[in-house]
């Protein structure tokens, strides 16, 4: 996942320009305006870099400990003239106010670096790792086979595993990869050559690269090496001929903790039926494909899979990580592992899985296994709940439980609710089937609803959007950042405002937690959304939606462009042009922006932006073009 970086700043300003400037950069940004706030942040989320400014009493805004991996500190003067004890002999940075972006960016990019570099230095000890049938000798810099050959790998390739090898089961990413393969090279924030080498090195170490069982792409985060690594040296034969070394002993049980999770579970349809009809050895093959098939997608969104004696398996989303989305998260994962098996490929018989998915508090923790490692286990309602709404779900369906679907509400749409006779339960419980991703334009909304409780405490942040307004229906272009800590009422603030502007034209952008590699995502979102795309509609009601949004002032190739971007069937009139991908790309932004620009030609126009943290690289780009003042 991105770097996250906590500023501490008694100073509203100063805490929302730092943020302004960090988080187009890609950085995840957390805001804290005392210390007590700031501890609540480093006790919740995983910190790379805390930067803390010191008020003009001296004093800092949190004094950093052992709690802060890395900090950069802030004071009212210039870094050279500052005692030594003001900057504080423990930092590893020091910037002066009056603050300059691009010497911020660049001193925070230098301290995580330092920090990534510091964990390759300890991670050296190892020097030869074992994976599968490879072996890579990180001194010598080569992978040899099962066999003992030397597998081919260019400089990048091998730098881009030995990324891999050093942080086995993290999500690194492509930022941190592409640092590790690039040796130094500056790249953009949209930067995609990292996914050309990941499949490079696929091809590789892949026993099948279309499916890759060890560097797994996680929605959203990047890449996981999951392949199990052994020591290199404690499987060597020492070379006086003596026994190699015994095994560490087993780990113990992981520490039991209270947590707050969504469990998934799921299981193939007519499996008794299967194991009736296939020989032994094929039902084995059978139940392997498709548990290799439910890890690689479950982990693709984060989740972590447990195994079972039968076809069932229980998938967690919230532990050992916990966020904010990870309900959604786990419908999103159910949806596509539904998708998944239907297209998997088994000749001898069409896999059909039926998914149950519920959420709840556990007890988690781990539990030792035939003394070879350790298992994650939940104890606790929401692991039976989901067992048996998988019993009850229709074949390729997925019944998701109230505890459920009060997290995710309207972000998905769903079937009428049945009510279930569960064992354990006095009384029917109502469950619903989730038939797939919902049209809502907010995420606000889908969660919130459009009951609101009236706005309170507001009115100064109020009327400065109101001023803007004004001045932007005076033909001058306003941009404004409203940023501060999760549930203190920003996308409540906006709403306020759009009720206010009643019929003027406002355009909303949502960005998506499960979306940041999918290029222009907020704008693909918006126009499908403005153009009322539904999920039946015909190639030609599509087209004629879609004719009927855009402005034909634009071009005929700016048209076909954005046609091919939502995925309209292709028409006569509007032939796609013929582009290499970069020159595409750069034609369909300035197509974008065009679109835009029109529109805001003919009247003044409210875009907002929202959860801006989440946006991937492309619409980032996008972005910095589409808020620049039109002629």
């Amino acid at each position: 996942m991105r770097h996250r970086i906590l500023v501490v700043a008694q100073d509203v300003m100063l805490r929302s320009t730092l943020a302004r400037w960090l988080m187009p950069a890609g950085y995840s940004v957390e805001l804290a305006e005392s210390d007590r706030r700031a501890r609540e942040v480093l006790a919740a989320h995983p910190v790379a870099l805390t930067i803390p400014v010191r008020g003009r009493s001296g004093a800092l805004a949190l004094k950093p400990d052992h709690s802060c991996s890395r900090w950069i500190v802030v004071t009212e003067q210039a870094p050279d003239t500052v005692p030594r004890s003001r900057c504080e002999p423990a930092a590893d940075g020091c910037l002066s106010i009056r603050l300059d972006e691009q010497e911020v960016l660049a001193s925070v990019k230098s301290v995580l670096q330092t920090q990534l570099g510091d964990e390759n230095t300890a991670s050296r000890v190892e020097e030869t790792w074992l994976f599968d049938d490879f072996t890579v000798d990180l001194a010598g810099r080569s992978l040899r086979d099962s066999l003992g050959n030397e597998v081919s790998l260019t400089r990048s390739e091998f730098a881009l595993l030995v990324a891999f090898v050093r942080h086995p089961g993290r999500v690194l990413s492509r930022d941190q990869l592409l640092d590790a393969a690039a040796a130094g090279r500056r790249a953009e924030p949209y930067d995609r050559s990292v996914d050309v080498l990941v499949g490079r090195l696929r091809r590789k170490i892949e026993p099948d690269p279309k499916k890759p069982r060890f560097i797994v792409t996680v929605q959203g985060g990047g890449y996981k090496f999951v392949a199990k690594l052994r020591d290199g040296h404690s499987s060597a034969q020492p070379a006086n001929g003596a026994s190699a070394r015994s095994e560490e002993p087993p780990a113990g049980p992981q520490s039991i903790e209270r947590r707050q999770i969504t469990v998934m579970s799921c299981g193939l349809v007519g499996s008794a039926s299967l194991a009736a009809r296939l020989d032994p050895e094929d039902l084995r093959d059978v139940i392997s494909k498709y548990r290799r098939c439910c890890t690689e997608v479950i982990g693709r969104f984060g989740g972590l899979v447990t195994t079972s004696p039968d076809d069932r398996l229980l998938a967690y989303f919230g532990y050992p990580i916990a966020s904010e989305n990870d309900a959604e998260t786990a419908v999103r994962a159910g949806l596509a592992l539904i998708d998944a098996l239907t297209k998997l490929d088994i000749v001898v018989y069409p896999l059909h899985a039926r998914v149950g998915i519920a959420s709840g508090l556990v007890l988690a923790g781990g539990a030792v296994l035939d003394q070879a490692g350790v298992e994650p286990v939940a104890i606790g309602e929401a692991p039976s709940l989901a067992a048996q709404l998988q019993a009850f779900a229709p074949s390729d369906a997925v019944m998701i439980a109230a505890s459920t679907r009060q997290l995710v509400r309207g972000l998905f749409d769903y079937r009428e609710a049945k009510f279930l006779a569960l064992e354990g339960s006095a009384k029917p419980v109502p469950a619903w089937q989730v038939v797939g991703t919902s049209a809502v334009e907010s995420r606000f909304e889908a969660l919130r609803g459009v009951d609101l409780t009236p706005l309170i405490g507001r009115d100064e942040e109020l009327d400065l959007l109101r001023r803007r307004w004004q001045q932007i229906q005076s033909r001058e272009g306003r941009v404004v950042l409203i940023s501060g800590e999760p549930g203190i009422g920003k996308s409540r603030l906006i709403r306020a405002l759009r009720d206010e502007l009643g019929g003027h034209a406002a355009l909303s952008f949502y960005c998506s937690p499960n979306h940041q590699d999918s290029p222009l995502y907020p704008f693909v979102t918006q126009l499908a959304s403005a153009a009322g795309f539904g999920r039946t509609d015909t190639p030609q009601e599509r087209f004629a939606k879609f004719e009927a949004l855009v402005h034909p002032s634009i071009g005929d190739e700016a048209i076909a462009l954005i046609a091919r971007l939502l995925s309209v069937p292709p028409d006569e009139r509007y032939p796609s042009p013929n582009l290499s991908p970069r020159r595409s790309k750069e034609r369909t932004l300035e197509a974008l922006v065009a679109e835009f620009t029109v529109l805001a030609r003919e009247r003044p126009v409210l875009a907002v932006f929202e959860d801006v943290h989440w946006m991937d690289p492309s619409s980032r780009e996008l972005h910095r073009r589409h808020r620049r003042p039109s002629p």
